[in-house]
């Protein structure tokens, strides 16, 4: 609430309101956060409840009050401060723009920029009807080469489950499509087949945290995988390594290449990317020991919510 509509609620004049703040400060019950002086959050606060803000004057002329003028990139930087710092969790919802607005003393047209800069940034999302406005919600998934690398193990549960198993994120893989497919020339380059060779392609959502975070693509030879799991139309649960271990095509190199790019329209509504969020794109070519490409993968991740990382051991100095 204003400090001057505070005032007149509390039949006082400004000049006791504001001392009573300062007061507040003083003891530890309010803290200031640039323009704005805010309650302390406590283990009997709400936090999913929205802090109502009050702005502090900055002097008192003629007996009226004179604020700071707070512009919409204020008022972004405040909330963008209290996402980071865990005040405002993820998940929680904003209250109305009428009454945010209201709170931090500006037109609804200044609050909606500001929160429109905190969409582009992928830390508000929008939702339609009673949904309104939320923090996004950013579950950290950590991919690491080394689960790749030794994903060989026959057991169910291919890498990205148990990943992020292991991060408590309760991952799985949804199969969506297998096609018996003929390969392109950019395609066959990267499996070093000729134009129009046979392909099994195997399109997966991979899903971490209750949504989307990853499409994968991936192309193996037919001719390599024919008559196995892996030109079948079920899930290979144990994972597409494991299963060219299987088919006699182990898997001895890999390389990846990593870029970022704006999502296509596809993409973002798969991914439930908000506007302004990028995706990271891995491409996964792999080669048994005769040489061969034995897969090309493909992965669309989304850029908010992941971090690949390498933990690889250095030769040893002589």
């Amino acid at each position: 609430m204003p400090l001057r509509r505070a005032a007149h609620h509390a039949s006082a004049t400004a000049n006791a309101v504001g001392n009573a703040l300062a007061r507040s400060e003083h003891v530890g019950l309010m803290q200031q956060i640039g323009h704005f002086l805010l309650p302390r959050w406590s283990s009997t606060l709400d936090r999913r409840s929205l802090l109502y803000l009050t702005v502090r004057p900055r002097k008192v002329e003629g007996g009226r009050l004179a604020k700071e003028h707070v512009g919409y990139r204020q008022i972004a930087a405040h909330l963008r401060a209290a996402i980071h710092a865990g005040d405002f969790p993820d998940g929680m919802k904003l209250a109305p723009e009428p009454e945010l607005a209201s709170q931090y003393g500006v037109s609804v047209r200044t609050l909606q920029r500001a929160t429109a800069l905190l969409k582009a940034e992928g830390l508000l999302v929008a939702h339609r009807g009673a949904e309104g406005t939320r923090v996004r919600y950013r579950p950290p998934l950590r991919i690491r080469l080394q689960d790749y690398l030794l994903a060989r193990d026959p057991a169910p549960g291919g890498p990205f489950e148990r990943a992020t198993a292991a991060q408590g994120l309760g991952g799985y893989g949804e199969l969506v499509t297998v096609e018996h497919q003929t390969a392109s020339g950019e395609l066959a380059r990267a499996l070093g087949i000729p134009e129009g060779a046979g392909v099994v392609y195997r399109r997966r959502h991979m899903h971490a945290g209750g949504v989307v975070a990853q499409i994968q693509e991936g192309w193996l030879p037919l001719d390599l995988v024919a008559g196995t799991k892996l030109a079948g139309r079920e899930k290979v649960v144990e994972g597409t390594y494991a299963g060219l271990i299987g088919a006699g095509h182990a898997p001895v190199r890999l390389q990846r290449r990593f870029w970022p790019r704006m999502p296509t329209d596809a993409e973002r509504v798969v991914l439930s990317l908000a506007e302004g969020i990028p995706v990271q794109v891995v491409e996964r070519t792999t080669w048994e020991a005769s040489g061969r490409v034995v897969e090309f993968l493909r992965v669309v991740a989304a850029g908010d919510r992941h971090e690949f990382m390498d933990d690889l051991p250095l030769p040893a100095s002589d």
